[in-house]
């Protein structure tokens, strides 16, 4: 068995972007910033279960996701399908293409995507998706209203409160990954080399977030000098065991006290003030 393509995405800088792998080793090379560890990073958290932070998106993308909040704020009929296909031209994916062998064939019998299938390349489709749009939708709405009324009350106090737009809500906290969740999807074998990425078939969705487990193994050592990536378990174990009092007490304060949380009236003229020491 062997992984032919990587086809990655809207991750972060990585707009659009195959990576065809060699036989036994293939070498990432390139300038700084150019999309190296982007690439590594996306193979980790589609591959490997790592969480994803809302920065992954390509910032590009933003405006559109906004788009579509604002469309559910406006009372804009609910399309589910049109939504997702929406949300897929958006959000992270990757596509994993792999050779298999005739004496291989168990080991991928839950991607097999035809009785016709005769054999050789597979693909898999995954994509960081929302678990349920019409919760999020529901999510989203009952936030932003909240704020709106709360501004409302207090005619003194003129202040934006969170959320503005779908994107600010989706970058607090740990929304993101509350909210969103991978979603596999088998690809048609017969169109891995058009030009255009195929469509996402959602009648085709894997049974598991992740049909490839125990085939595709990745190990990654983390940057040095403390420029690991912010959604690395290791980095995070390490963080867990430095971790000091008054990170604690922040923790708390952001959980219990942060008055940018679902504020009340009596909270306006805190963020009033907080906003003019800025």
């Amino acid at each position: 068995m062997h992984i032919k393509r990587f086809d990655i995405q809207n991750f972060r800088k990585l707009k659009c972007c195959k990576i065809e792998l060699s036989d036994k080793t293939t070498v990432f090379v390139g300038a700084n910033n150019s999309g190296k560890t982007s690439a590594m990073d996306a193979l980790a958290k589609f591959l490997s279960a790592r969480k994803f932070v809302f920065n992954d998106i390509t910032l590009s993308n933003r405006k559109k996701l906004d788009d579509i909040g604002k469309v559910w704020i406006n009372g804009g009929n609910f399309d589910f399908e049109g939504c997702m296909q929406e949300m897929e031209q958006i959000m992270p994916a990757l596509d994993v293409w792999i050779d298999v062998k005739d004496n291989e064939l168990h080991y991928v019998s839950n991607i097999i995507p035809t009785l016709d299938w005769n054999g050789g390349v597979l693909g898999v489709r995954f994509i960081y998706l929302p678990k349920n749009v019409e919760k999020l939708c529901v999510s989203y709405k009952e936030a932003f209203e909240t704020a709106v009324k709360t501004c409302a009350s207090s005619k003194k106090v003129k202040l934006a409160l969170w959320p503005q737009n779908l994107c600010e809500y989706l970058g607090k906290g740990d929304l993101f990954n509350t909210l969103f969740e991978v979603k596999a999807y088998v690809l048609d074998p017969s169109k891995m080399n058009d030009d255009d990425l195929q469509p996402t078939d959602y009648l085709m969705e894997c049974t598991t977030s992740n049909p490839l487990l125990g085939l595709i193994k990745i190990d990654i050592i983390g940057a040095q000098r403390g420029f690991s990536d912010t959604g690395d378990e290791s980095a995070g174990e390490a963080n867990y065991h430095t971790q000091n009092l008054s990170s604690q007490l922040k923790s708390y304060y952001d959980k219990h006290l942060d008055p940018e949380n679902e504020p009340s009236p009596e909270d306006l003229k805190t963020l009033q003030a907080m906003e003019k020491a800025k």
